[in-house]
């Protein structure tokens, strides 16, 4: 993905949507203000959210795999199958 900075002032992404495809390695639970780290995935990612509008994109729901240190095989292939869903949508 080019750099947002990089169309800083321009347009050429202005109107496109912006879905980050991420992965976590602590468990889901531990992203909570109540959980290990005190923050929320989406507060995490807030600064790329301001840049997107910052250039006039629409920031969509990211897609993530949590638990990515423990993750079986089967869960892998069951999120990969996810994210294919989602991206013939």
């Amino acid at each position: 993905m080019p750099s947002l900075k990089k169309w800083h002032g321009g347009d050429k992404l202005h109107g496109k949507e912006l879905q980050l495809a991420i992965t976590v390695g602590g468990a889901k639970s531990k992203y909570t203000h109540e959980g290990e780290f005190g923050v929320t995935g989406p507060e995490l990612l807030k600064p790329l959210e301001t840049t997107a509008k910052h250039v006039g994109m629409t920031f969509v729901k990211p897609f993530a795999i949590h638990g990515m240190l423990s993750i079986t095989d089967e869960q892998l292939d069951e999120e990969v199958q996810r994210y294919v869903r989602l991206l013939s949508e």
